[in-house]
């Protein structure tokens, strides 16, 4: 009799799709595409699209750079959609065409750090086969995601200063803004965050939308985008919350794969003349976004693509190093 063998799932042998929002912000889509080609084997995405809405020539032309980089990047133009935010309709036909696939989806304002894909995509295959985990989501520090987590910390390490923002509203207080990213750029406050006793990923009935992953059988319940919204900013994050509450499914949140979300729309005026976006650079580049590589759950990155592979190529193995 034959003997029955059970396969693991690999993360190499995940090959999701990514989709990069891009719209006005020019130095965030230079910062955030940067970040992805430092920190990220890009080759392991099917398929990249950036879906450009509003953007200026000047921003359009580092877009089609971004795409003879990558022969992966495929570039949808918003301006052939018509009138209002044309977002909802692109999301619609690009997640048509990959119903099957997994989905990474990423705004041009975060900035990815050193493992997050492996670390997004092992909370993924931990979690697929449970059928209410529908969305597994990155931690941005400065987020509604990322507010408990920082409570706890803004409480264990400035505790006086926790004081002045009795509610710490992330979304609307340029100054509370202000206040965390001069913690997170100089008094290393991610990596105070990441020393926090979590376990792999943390369990939501909702979350904000800076970087997260789904598969087919959310897609299908999230499609499709009401084109009623097409004014808003952010038109799919709404649509997937409400999702999620109707069905009464869960995000996994992992506190150890790291982004930064910086140009929060209500404050983003104020925080820009407060906050050196050189710093920002600095810090994201050659300071890792604050990851020490020698601390916390660890992967290496993300195997090339198999035409791509050398023949003494070896598959890399999850390890943990303290």
């Amino acid at each position: 009799m034959a003997r029955i063998h059970t396969l693991s799932v690999t993360l190499q042998s995940i090959r999701p799709v990514l989709l990069l929002m891009s719209s006005r912000r020019m130095d965030c889509f230079m910062l955030c595409t940067k970040c992805l080609e430092q920190y990220t084997e890009l080759a392991q995405f099917k398929k990249i699209y950036v879906l450009s809405t509003g953007c200026s020539s000047e921003h359009s032309v580092l877009i089609q750079s971004f795409q003879k980089r990558h022969d992966n990047v495929v570039v949808i133009e918003g301006n052939s959609f018509g009138g209002g935010n044309p977002l909802p309709a692109m999301l619609n036909i690009i997640m048509r065409r990959h119903a099957a696939d997994p989905i990474v989806k990423l705004y041009e304002d975060v900035f990815v750090t050193p493992d997050w894909l492996p670390r997004l995509l092992s909370t993924y295959r931990n979690t697929r086969s449970n059928p209410r985990r529908a969305i597994v989501s990155a931690l941005a520090p400065i987020s509604r995601t990322g507010r408990p987590f920082m409570e706890r910390l803004l409480r264990a390490h400035y505790p006086e200063e926790r004081e002045l923002f009795p509610d710490i509203p992330f979304l609307h207080n340029s100054i509370a803004h202000r206040f965390l990213w001069e913690k997170i750029l100089h008094e290393q406050l991610t990596q105070k965050l990441l020393e926090q006793r979590n376990s792999e990923y943390i369990l939501r009935p909702s979350l904000s939308t800076e970087c997260v992953l789904f598969d087919a059988a959310f897609t299908r319940q999230l499609l499709p985008f009401p084109m009623e919204r097409d004014d808003a900013p952010r038109p799919d994050e709404p649509h997937i919350v409400e999702t999620l509450s109707r069905l009464s499914l869960q995000a996994a949140v992992n506190p150890h794969c790291l982004v930064h979300h910086f140009a929060h729309q209500s404050v983003e005026k104020e925080l820009r003349k407060n906050i050196s976006l050189d710093d920002l650079w600095w810090f994201m580049l050659f300071g890792k976004g604050g990851i020490n590589p020698e601390l916390h759950f660890h992967t290496l990155k993300a195997a090339p693509h198999p035409s791509k592979r050398h023949s003494s190529y070896k598959k890399p193995k999850l390890h943990l190093i303290r």
